[in-house]
């Protein structure tokens, strides 16, 4: 085996490794902890108002803006102020687009994988050939038919849930507002 020949092994294993360490890289992400601003919360609670450009668009979408220039609330009105402000639907309806996200994971094909191991060997036994040993592993998973449409038909089953969730959250807050109406 001539120099020659020698570097460009070590330029092809070299070009190897940067590919995999690129492409593992791609794997590696860093959670960066974002923590809650109570200070923020508080100032956001307190700019709720009943002139809010999202709530009268809200409120115009399901055939209430009328009341917001006359003054008159009625229980249907104050329901939807209710489902706008509401924090519990909030959490519903984060719960459900998380359900969505998980139909579009789940529709997705398992992707083969490529690794790299190397080793060293300390076994001076008769003459090995060298003590590093490489190897590039490639391995594709290959699923059982029907596993895919299980999988999608879960996912589309918790996504039904959370979105019924919304109603189960929306029908709560309308019947604690309803009661309080009544009282009033």
């Amino acid at each position: 085996m001539g120099i020659s020949s020698i570097g460009r092994s070590l330029r092809a294993s070299a070009a190897v490794l940067l590919a995999m360490g690129g492409l593992s890289a791609c794997a590696l992400q860093e959670y960066q902890a974002q923590p809650l601003d109570p200070h923020l919360v508080v100032t956001q609670f307190e700019a709720r108002r009943l002139d809010d450009p999202g709530l009268r668009s809200f409120m115009e979408s399901h055939g209430s803006a009328a009341t917001l220039s006359s003054g008159k609330w009625g229980l249907s009105e104050l329901s939807l102020l209710a489902f706008y402000y509401n924090p519990k639907i909030a959490v519903a309806r984060a719960e459900w687009e998380v359900q969505r996200a998980g139909e579009i994971t789940a529709d997705q094909y398992i992707n083969p994988s490529l690794d790299f191991n190397m080793e060293h060997h300390s076994d001076k036994g008769a003459a090995p050939p060298a003590p590093w040993t490489l190897e590039l592993l490639f391995g594709i998973t290959l699923e059982f038919p029907g596993k895919r449409e299980a999988r999608i038909d879960q996912a589309e089953a918790l996504s039904q849930a959370a979105r019924l969730g919304i109603a189960e959250q929306a029908w709560q807050v309308r019947a604690f507002l309803r009661q309080r109406f009544v009282d009033l």
